[in-house]
């Protein structure tokens, strides 16, 4: 009897090992932007055979991720929502549809969210300062500047922002299968907001002294606003499906970002706030490329996930591209994310990773 318990506890201990020793899937994945034109028009009828063709092509190339985006930097999202305003073009469920497409095909599905943006850019008609619906209802909702400028972002120091914001993710995180969601601009749009009076007397009260705009506290302190809307993004989702991945699409020059944007997201890493960090290294070369990554591997912990954006759309030279690919492929990331899709049906670029892909799946 002795001996068999010790045999058993040598087949679980072999066990253990070999699932510790699993090799994880190498992520090749895509943004796929819902409002990318001439492709997409919304209407059902003509974008439902269009994806099933790009999803044939992205399947056949490799592609084991795809991150769609859901909630447009206006506000506007791209399903049937209770929360938030649908994008007016819109007469079906993409979200429903791409969901399932990709659960049958064994492709990972990722809704994407521009969290904070409620007006900052109209991606089609390519205007700027935008006031989306969400902040044409509520205007006092927005980011000020330091000198009074209405910003087309709602501001994280307010309860009802943060409120609206996670009930958008929660929304998307019980009506459609998916792996996990991905926070984009999760950031501010510069230095010089948010100066909402309500974040004032917030910094005003927890330090004590009033707000001097050179103070790094002043800094830090909106820093913090955005690291305890991811603190409870993350309980939420987890509440909801403990093994949902939360991602987040970041600048690539961490101390940058981190001075600039306000988005301290090597600090998110260290948190354990973050399953996986997706930094939008876009560079047209591979030098430049080469410099960031580092800086970005320097920052990540060895236990949260580092996939490298790569600017597909701008990358003129498909040597380039490729270079960029082995570099990644040679540093130990957990992935390669191109942004976006739609320049992937480019023959040549769709050949250099299908070449790469076929041989890089599993490492």
């Amino acid at each position: 009897m002795a001996r068999f318990f010790y045999y058993s506890y040598i087949l679980i201990f072999l066990s253990m090992l070999q699932v510790m020793g699993l090799e994880q899937p190498f992520i090749w994945g895509i943004w796929y932007n819902s409002y990318q034109k001439p492709y997409i028009t919304f209407k059902e009828a003509y974008d439902r055979p269009l994806f099933l063709q790009q999803l044939d092509h992205f399947q056949k190339i490799g592609i084991n991720r795809i991150y769609f985006l859901v909630k447009f930097p206006t506000g506007h999202v791209f399903y049937p929502s209770k929360i938030a305003p649908q994008h007016p073009e819109l007469d079906w469920d993409p979200v429903a549809f791409l969901a399932t497409e990709c659960q049958n095909r064994g492709i990972e599905f990722y809704p994407y969210v521009n969290v904070f943006p409620e007006g900052e850019y109209n991606e089609i008609t390519q205007e700027h300062d935008v006031i989306g619906p969400y902040l044409q209802k509520f205007p006092h909702h927005a980011m000020v500047s330091q000198s009074g400028k209405i910003y087309g972002w709602a501001s994280p120091a307010l309860e009802e922002v943060v409120s609206y914001e996670l009930s958008i993710l929660e929304e998307l995180a019980t009506q459609y299968p998916m792996s996990g969601i991905q926070l984009d601009r999760i950031r501010y749009p510069d230095t010089t907001t948010d100066y909402h009076p309500i974040a004032i007397a917030q910094y005003e009260a927890l330090y004590g002294k009033k707000l001097d705009p050179n103070d790094y506290s002043w800094s830090l302190f909106r820093q913090e606003l955005l690291t305890n809307f991811l603190f409870k993004a993350r309980a939420r989702l987890k509440k909801i499906n403990p093994q949902l991945k939360l991602s987040a699409a970041v600048f690539p020059r961490p101390y940058a970002a981190i001075i600039n944007e306000l988005q301290a997201w090597p600090r998110w890493c260290r948190a354990g706030l973050l399953d996986e960090v997706v930094p939008m290294s876009y560079y047209k070369t591979a030098d430049l490329f080469r410099i960031y990554v580092q800086h970005e591997q320097e920052v990540t912990p060895a236990n949260v996930p580092l996939l490298l954006g790569i600017g597909a759309f701008f990358i003129q030279d498909i040597h380039e591209m490729e270079q960029q690919i082995q570099f990644a492929l040679s540093h130990a990331v957990q992935g390669i994310v191109f942004f976006n899709g739609f320049h992937l049906l480019d023959p040549e670029k769709s050949n250099l990773i299908q070449r790469y892909a076929r041989s890089n799946t599993n490492r």
